[in-house]
């Protein structure tokens, strides 16, 4: 009896030897996904385009990565989109989706993980959609086309000094074909947001000039505001005049709003404005107008921390 328990065991024991090698041999090491990708970085300070400075520009460096080191790029498109914002005929916020352009091409382009250096100016995206007409629903029941650049709610569009205006956005994204001659033009979201060194596209918009005008005299006046009553609890706002730089933060306790006024002698050299973080962001707002009674920045509740982004389109 004990013998046929020890074979019972050996043959067991044999069974799972066997079973053991031929699941290893069925699952098998994942190898990498055979792709490439691309990532886009902006090399210039400005984020976006200038609406009163056509002469500024955005730079950029583009790589390709091959996932398992063995693909190689043969080709890179790039392809520029352009959204505006409109009002319809009911008077609601419309977005105009213009047409999608090949902006550029890189034959043979440089190897894997290496910079290729992208430049795009107002002037570029004019060249290319200057002609463009689109049938904006601002009349009821006619949808008749009209020139992008004649449209009458955008007549401040000037091909010389804003060809772009507030409310504009634009997009690069791009395509891939390696010498394989598979095209690789699009990705999921895993690759997009989530695989380290890469996107998908590249978004930016078009904004007024940040530098505030100098040399009037006048009142600045801002009110902040505080929701829950104890004060902005180290957050400030931040006023820098010619580089000197005064906090302003509601610091007592029960009070909802405070107005701090920045008088102007008209020989400020520089005027800007920073949020300094605190530890209750979500309960602060506040609001700056400057002298002629024109509010150039809202922000708030949790207004974006760092230098104030200020809207003097209408100054």
């Amino acid at each position: 009896m004990m013998e046929l328990k020890k074979y019972s065991l050996l043959v067991l024991l044999s069974v799972l030897v066997v079973f053991s090698c031929t699941d290893e041999d069925l699952v098998p090491e994942p190898e990498p996904e055979s792709a490439v990708h691309g990532y886009i970085e902006r090399t210039t300070a400005i984020e976006n385009f200038l609406y009163d400075d056509v002469s500024l520009g955005l730079d950029f460096n583009f790589s390709w990565v091959s996932v398992d080191s063995k693909n190689t790029v043969t080709k890179i498109e790039f392809y520029v989109s352009f959204n505006e914002v409109y009002t319809d005929f009911e008077g609601g916020a419309k977005t105009a989706s213009h047409k999608e352009y090949l902006f550029k091409t890189i034959d043979s382009p440089k190897g894997n993980r290496e910079t290729e250096a992208l430049s795009m100016t107002q002037d570029d995206l004019y060249q290319i959609y200057k002609d463009d007409k689109f049938a904006y629903d601002i009349t009821e029941g006619v949808d008749a086309e009209q020139s992008i650049f004649g449209f009458d709610q955008k007549l401040n569009r000037d091909a010389a000094s804003s060809p772009w205006v507030d409310g504009d956005s634009f997009r690069i994204r791009w395509i891939m074909t390696t010498a394989d001659g598979r095209t690789f033009d699009t990705w999921n979201d895993s690759i997009c947001l989530e695989f380290p060194g890469a996107n998908c596209t590249y978004d930016w918009a078009v904004v007024c000039s940040q530098i505030i005008p100098v040399g009037t005299a006048g009142d600045i006046v801002i009110t902040g505001t505080e929701s829950f009553g104890d004060g902005w609890n180290d957050a400030t706002l931040d006023v820098i005049i010619n580089g000197v730089r005064t906090s302003y933060a509601i610091e007592t306790d029960g009070v909802a709003s405070e107005v701090w006024t920045i008088t102007l002698d008209g020989s400020e050299e520089s005027i800007s404005f920073e949020f300094i973080s605190g530890d209750y962001d979500s309960e602060i707002t506040f609001e700056i107008v400057y002298i002629e009674g024109t509010t150039i920045a809202s922000w708030g509740p949790s207004p974006p921390v760092g230098p104030v982004v200020v809207n003097l389109c209408t100054l």
